[in-house]
């Protein structure tokens, strides 16, 4: 299954991270600067907050 998980630095972020490493899932992660503000994240969630993670295709965030 493929995974892609936009993160900021953030616990939030690591919590996800961490979920997914003890689960033993192979992940792509994407991280950068003004991350959250950006389009392509916009498009994954209404409010552009992250972290979200996106598997087989469709995004998963929590409000």
């Amino acid at each position: 299954m493929d995974v892609t998980l936009y993160e900021a630095g953030t616990s939030r972020s690591a919590r996800c991270r961490w979920t997914l490493l003890e689960a033993g899932m192979p992940f792509n992660s994407v991280t950068r600067a003004n991350l959250s503000k950006s389009d392509e994240v916009k498009a994954l969630h209404p409010l552009g907050k992250l972290p979200v993670a996106v598997m087989v295709g469709r995004a998963c965030w929590r409000n």
